[in-house]
């Protein structure tokens, strides 16, 4: 397996009212949401200490469940309008067939299970905390166990067809993600020797997928054979989870700064990641969409929805009510700097803006802004915390206009 390494940035200074997520209470006494999941674009189901429902895309929760303290659940998922799963932190799995009005508990005092994944209405697979692995083919009536070796503690699974999944987790702590082609007969190890854990994998299709780490997420695209070292240069502290909601756009739940949470979101495929939202003073758990728009992620006080694919992403903000005559790149503020600065950019008319960081080799190290930008003066913030001392690049690119300027950082 060999490992390469490519350099994201995430931004993470300005405060940005493009950023388009509101937060939601969940009735209870906790409120809490360690997993959500889009049964349709109103119909959202989150599971934490209690499950809760949602038929109006997310704006009023009902809670469905009135469990114990112990009984708390660590996923929830559904493969149609009426039926679905959720494993909990007792050990227990609980099950409906009638959009949540009744949850039925399958079994019971197993151990403490982490994730689950069912591919129809018969077969379904559940990790759990001691590194086994659940499966059943008969709705959850009956169970078989099947035992990797290589793991201690798994913490999710995902299946993209009957015969072809992966599990992530460690091996104490080393985090490892596996891969099955034979239904979970057999499973084989992809990446290894990951700091801690991993904490979930996500595949798009059979060839691209990422791994969420602490402070990483790894990339492959060729069904995990080789893997790509993503790293993120910034107070990002945990990657929870990862979805795409096309071959280019992804979302990703996270913890940053001291352990607010946050939601990350990529342009290119999963090669730069930015930082979209983060004001919670709690963990972001979970992360799920229904087409572009239209997302829910899990927190612990609550969720937290958009209906525009988020906004724009924090970092960029326009500073000026006045429409400029002519395009025009500004020189940084402060230059030289250690480690963030600002870049002024003037848009004369509306349309696509690409802003580009180089090192002098001409190798991209960052990409500042990468989307449509109505005609105005925004400020862009980088960090460069990630980046060695020297002179850098950075290029502006629109319709009709390009411009280059360098930048000097120093530690």
């Amino acid at each position: 397996m060999k490992l390469k390494i490519i350099i994201i940035s995430v931004l993470v200074l300005a405060v940005n009212i493009n950023s388009q997520w509101v937060e939601y209470n969940l009735p209870g006494q906790y409120g809490n949401s360690n997993d959500v999941c889009n049964v349709s674009e109103t119909m959202i189901y989150s599971a934490g200490h209690d499950i809760h429902k949602s038929t109006n895309g997310g704006l009023n929760w009902v809670k469905q469940t009135n469990l114990a303290y112990d009984k708390q659940r660590s996923e929830i998922d559904f493969i149609n309008t009426t039926t679905g799963w959720s494993p909990g932190q007792d050990g227990s799995l609980l099950k409906t067939t009638n959009g949540g009005t009744e949850w039925v508990e399958t079994f019971a005092g197993f151990e403490n299970l982490t994730g689950v994944d069912f591919l129809n209405a018969n077969t379904g697979y559940v990790t759990t905390s001691t590194g086994k692995i659940l499966k059943t083919i008969n709705g959850g009536d009956n169970w078989s166990v099947i035992e990797p070796s290589f793991f201690s503690y798994l913490t999710s699974i995902m299946f993209i067809n009957d015969q072809t999944g992966w599990i992530s987790g460690s091996m104490n702590t080393q985090g490892k993600v596996a891969k099955t082609t034979n239904a979970g007969q057999n499973w084989s190890v992809q990446l290894d020797n990951v700091f801690n854990s991993v904490n979930q994998v996500y595949f798009r299709n059979s060839q691209t997928g990422f791994a969420s780490c602490y402070k990483k997420i790894y990339r492959t695209i060729n069904g995990g054979a080789d893997w790509d070292t993503v790293i993120i240069n910034t107070e990002v502290r945990d990657i929870s989870c990862i979805v795409f909601v096309s071959p280019l756009v992804g979302f990703a739940a996270a913890s940053v700064y001291s352990n607010s949470g946050g939601v990350l979101k990529t342009f290119d495929g999963g090669l730069n990641w930015y930082l979209q939202w983060a004001n919670s003073p709690n963990s972001c758990n979970s992360i799920d969409f229904y087409g572009s728009d239209n997302g829910w992620a899990g927190l612990n006080s609550g969720v937290i929805l958009t209906d525009n694919g988020g906004g724009n992403i924090i970092g960029i903000e326009n500073i000026s009510g006045t429409l400029p005559f002519n395009f025009s790149l500004s020189q940084n503020y402060p230059n030289p700097f250690n480690p963030t600065t600002n870049i002024k950019l003037q848009i004369a008319k509306a349309g696509f803006v690409k802003l580009t960081v180089f090192d002098v080799t001409g190798k991209e190290v960052a990409l500042l802004v990468n989307q449509e930008l109505n005609a105005g003066e925004y400020k862009v913030d980088f960090n460069a915390a990630g980046l060695t001392s020297g002179v850098y690049f950075y290029r502006m690119e629109t319709a009709g206009y390009t411009d280059v300027k360098k930048m000097m950082l120093i530690k």
